[in-house]
């Protein structure tokens, strides 16, 4: 019985902490409307990335050890974002620089474009394409990506998977990461 009070309490207090921060650094967000880079599609729903035309349905093979491969883009992901956690900008780097899952090593943050690869605006809670096999997916808090903000350095974007934006803030916010590798 103690066991579950101090897993409530844990709980809420996590909780408290994620509205905290929410509301603190709400104001400095700044959600672009479209994408930088857009990525081709047609009216099928395959998508041109790296000059692989594979529909979505067909890209991402579960691996079975808690990975991703995504055939279009030659990236692997986590199948699982590191959950419950958010960090600020230097730490998910560190983080995923130290990462070695499955003795697979040379994990980073994605890039803006990256992310893009993967959402669809079309969806939501999450936005993210038809046929994924990602589980666990915190659609209420941002995630890192590796790209400065072009307007002002101590910014970072970060991508919001509920509508599957992208946005900008300040590297000292706490936000969530999603580790990739490329496969070799």
């Amino acid at each position: 019985m103690k066991k579950l009070k101090d897993i409530s309490i844990l709980f809420i207090i996590n909780l408290m902490i994620l509205l905290f921060v929410s509301l603190s650094s709400a104001e400095d967000t700044n959600i672009m409307n479209d994408s930088e880079e857009s990525i081709n599609s047609s009216e099928e729903g395959e998508n041109l990335i790296g000059g692989k035309n594979i529909s979505d349905n067909k890209r991402f093979v579960d691996n079975g050890d808690g990975t991703v491969t995504d055939l279009k883009t030659n990236l692997m992901w986590l199948n699982k974002p590191k959950f419950f956690i958010v960090v600020k900008f230097d730490e998910a780097v560190d983080y995923c620089k130290n990462l070695s899952y499955n003795n697979l090593t040379g994990w980073r943050l994605p890039t803006v474009w990256e992310f893009q690869s993967i959402i669809d605006e079309k969806q939501q809670a999450p936005a993210l394409v038809s046929g994924h096999p990602f589980k666990n997916i915190m659609i209420s808090w941002f995630y890192w990506t590796q790209n400065q903000s072009e307007f002002n350095k101590t910014k970072i974007y970060v991508v919001d998977l509920y509508y599957g934006k992208i946005g900008e803030q300040k590297n000292t916010g706490l936000y969530k990461v999603w580790p990739v590798r490329d496969i070799k």
